[in-house]
């Protein structure tokens, strides 16, 4: 189970949160399997070698378990071989659409329903055998929950929870990706991962909304804004610090007239 956890967060498809976050942050197959996929790795490997650790005691040689194990004969699980390698085609097909989604511009969803339809029609299933295996339960609460976030979204309360998070945080961004990740991490114990995450990627995509924006006197976007004004106030000599203002407070009010160095009816900021 805690291997089946880990692995699910390689890949766009690996779990249902992974859906939801790629298809609302633009992600492809490919961006999630770049970036996600290596720490998935890294973590995996650290997971085994900690199984020692954490079930060692629950680790015991059965001798006839083992017999019983080694006397298994796989091959006699496979009744029809001819289907195991038509189905193993159109996995691979999926897989590969899934990889050149981005490229020919289609959506993974409609990689999977085509892959499903041709696994239908090479493995001459029977329809309603098919559709009583859909966990239909599964799909009305999926349904219900993207229409109640999405109600709360248009009410303004996600809006609201994300103008909060900016003015608590202000502009720190790294600050606020941490947060978000260990606090993920310990409202995940406690809930469950669909609804967490369908509910905070609109909260997570005010938030870079947010820090995407121009800011109003330099044009540029405001995380890079301010970052620059940390280095720069952090290397620059004392006497020579310009005073930095907040995200959210106003900068100082331009003078409009004639000053030292300026030409008449030009702006230049009060000292």
């Amino acid at each position: 189970m805690l291997a089946s956890n880990i692995g699910g967060a390689a890949t766009l498809i690996g779990d249902p949160p992974n859906i939801i976050i790629g298809s609302r942050a633009g992600l492809t197959f490919n961006d999630f399997l770049a970036h996600m996929a290596p720490v998935t790795v890294v973590v995996f490997v650290i997971f085994v070698l900690m199984t020692r650790v954490l079930f060692g005691k629950s680790f015991q040689y059965h001798p006839e378990h083992v017999a019983a194990v080694m006397a298994l004969r796989e091959r006699r699980a496979i009744t029809d071989v001819r289907l195991l390698a038509r189905c193993l085609v159109v996995l691979g097909g999926v897989i590969v659409g899934f990889g050149l989604h981005a490229v020919v511009h289609i959506d993974p969803s409609i990689v999977a329903l085509v892959g499903a339809g041709v696994m239908v029609l090479v493995s001459k299933v029977d329809i309603g055998e098919i559709l009583r295996e859909v966990e239909w339960p599964t799909l009305v609460f999926f349904m219900g929950l993207f229409v109640m976030v999405s109600g709360l979204v248009h009410t303004g309360l996600i809006g609201g929870i994300g103008e909060w998070v900016v003015d608590v945080l202000g502009d720190n961004y790294f600050v606020a990706a941490t947060a978000l990740l260990f606090g993920s991490g310990v409202l995940g114990a406690f809930f469950d991962n669909i609804p967490y995450v369908a509910t905070m990627t609109p909260i997570v995509e005010g938030v870079v909304a947010q820090a995407q924006a121009p800011d109003p006197v330099t044009g540029q976007a405001l995380w890079w804004r301010s970052r620059w004004a940390r280095t720069s106030a952090a290397t620059a000599p004392r006497w020579r610090r310009a005073p930095t203002w907040s995200r959210w407070a106003s900068p100082p009010a331009p003078v409009t007239g004639s000053a030292s160095g300026s030409s008449p009816g030009t702006a230049s900021w009060s000292p």
